[in-house]
Parts: C-alpha cells; sequence; structure tokens
C-alpha cells in the first residue's frame, strides 16, 4: 500500500472533463428544442462569434455575452433561453464531487480552469464542493489560459505552495505538460473511475 501523501500536498482540479462532464452537443439540441432553430446555430453564436473564447480570457462578462447572443439572432431571446442553453453542455460527476470533498477534510484542494464566468458560477453552485475549495484560479479573471504557464503561476501564487507540492489533475495533455515542467507532479484524467483509482493508490484517502 502507499504511504499517505503528505498534508502540504495542494490538489489543484481542472475543471471540464474533471469535475464535470462537458458535451456541446447537448447544448445544440437544448438550443433547437428551445428555439426550434438549427443546432447549427448553437455553434455559431457561442463558438464561431468568438464571445466564448471573448469570456474565457475576461474581455467579456456573461451579461455582455449574453447581450451579444442576443444581438446575433433574428428573433426574440431571452436570456435565461441563453443561460440555460450554454450550461446545459454540463453535468455533475458526483463521485467526483464526493472524492473532493473528503480529500479536502485533509488536504488544500483548489481549481485551476480555462473557462467563462456563465460555467464558473453553475459549478460552484451546483457541484456541491464550494466549501471543499479554497480558491479558484479562472482564465477569465487574469486573461491567461492553459498550458501557458501564468495561470498555473497564478494558482500557485494563491495557494504559497511551491510546484512540488502540487498534484494537477487535468484532461489535457499540453496543460500536464506545462504542469510537469514547472515541476509539479500530474494526473491525466481519462475518466471518473480512473481518476479516483489512481487516487487512491497514491495514497489519499477517498472517503469522508
Amino acid at each position: 500500500m502507499s504511504a499517505k501523501p503528505s498534508k502540504s500536498t495542494l490538489l489543484l482540479f481542472d475543471l471540464g472533463l474533471v469535475v464535470v462532464d462537458v458535451d456541446l452537443s447537448t447544448g445544440a439540441a437544448v438550443w433547437q428544442a428551445l428555439t426550434g432553430r438549427k443546432t447549427s446555430e448553437f455553434n455559431r453564436l457561442f463558438f464561431d462569434s468568438g464571445i466564448k473564447y471573448r469570456m474565457d480570457i475576461g474581455e467579456m462578462s456573461a451579461d455582455e455575452a449574453v447581450s451579444a447572443i442576443s444581438e446575433l439572432t433574428e428573433y426574440q431571446v431571452i436570456p435565461e433561453l441563453i443561460l440555460a442553453t450554454w450550461n446545459s453542455v454540463l453535468t455533475i460527476r458526483p463521485d467526483m464531487s464526493a472524492a473532493i470533498r473528503a480529500l479536502s477534510l485533509n488536504y488544500r484542494c483548489d481549481v485551476i480552469s480555462n473557462t467563462d464566468p456563465i460555467h464558473a458560477a453553475w459549478i460552484q453552485e451546483e457541484c456541491g464542493i464550494m466549501d471543499a475549495i479554497t480558491h479558484w484560479t479562472f482564465s477569465f479573471d487574469n486573461g491567461h489560459m492553459k498550458p501557458q504557464e501564468p495561470l498555473f503561476q497564478e494558482a500557485l501564487d494563491a495557494a504559497e505552495v511551491p510546484a512540488a507540492q502540487v498534484l494537477l489533475l487535468d484532461d489535457r495533455r499540453d496543460n500536464v505538460a506545462t504542469a510537469t515542467s514547472m515541476g509539479m507532479d500530474t494526473m491525466v484524467v481519462q475518466n471518473v473511475s480512473q481518476a479516483l483509482n489512481e487516487l487512491r493508490a497514491r495514497g489519499f484517502e477517498l472517503d469522508a
């Protein structure tokens, strides 16, 4: 059995495909169901327009994004419909949320994510980990995005711990590569079961 990790370990969680599932096809289907428009319009409004990216880097607030999407449509659309559509791409991973709550009893748990303020607010409200996370490092707060180093450095500075004490859990290998080059321990998350099994194998206790 592996030795228990040091209590000084910082667990740094990505959000999409780590803490929550992401399925853009669901958003397109919901948009069609709510508006009667083609599913392709979802991509045009949220992605091809650049609105999603501008939210991610902090150039556009949630309210500004909703207004911009409304202006791009040729028909009346209420803000609540836009928010519901965008958040429908996310699904809670209950086992991961439970594991984070259990881990937070013995280790500091933080979040680092390339995301927008709409998704960030939904995750904080719905995933049941708000009290378990000490600090949330979001790309939209400072204009930097993974895999570039500045967002990682922001997370390290907020936690006031050296990179050698950090375990990053992320689904993207380019993000993991940057973290590794900075001296962090890393885990590539493929699915919930794999991630939880690997955490147990490393000596982390996941039962509250």
